[in-house]
């Protein structure tokens, strides 16, 4: 569970990132990317291990604000399993059917 959570934000990262403070994505880095615990990231900056933890938490957070506001990874994700539908359908020569759903796919595209 721990692991599928700590991916999951690390999607939402990559979409969202930058809209954290500096701290926020030094710590979220240092945490989930480098695999430092909260001693080690409290020591490198010389800040308590509660102020990471608030920090971290904070920044998990506003991503899942960002996202629930924003959606920017859902479309993503639906279209890259629309994408790998059509490529699907075209290894199946079924072209008439890739074609619908590349049409589906630019109406979402649209939409935005």
């Amino acid at each position: 569970m721990e692991f599928e959570k700590s991916e999951a934000l690390s999607q939402l990262y990559t979409f969202y990132g930058v809209l954290l403070t500096q701290r926020q994505q030094q710590f979220f880095e240092d945490y989930y990317y480098r695999d430092f615990s909260l001693a080690e990231i409290a020591s490198n900056y010389n800040v308590s291990r509660q102020a990471v933890f608030d920090h971290l938490h904070r920044a998990t957070d506003q991503l899942q604000y960002y996202e629930a506001k924003l959606h920017q990874k859902a479309e993503y994700d639906q279209l890259d399993a629309g994408m790998s539908e059509i490529l699907r359908k075209l290894t199946q020569n079924d072209v008439a059917s890739a074609i619908t759903k590349l049409k589906e796919l630019q109406d979402l595209i649209q939409e935005d």
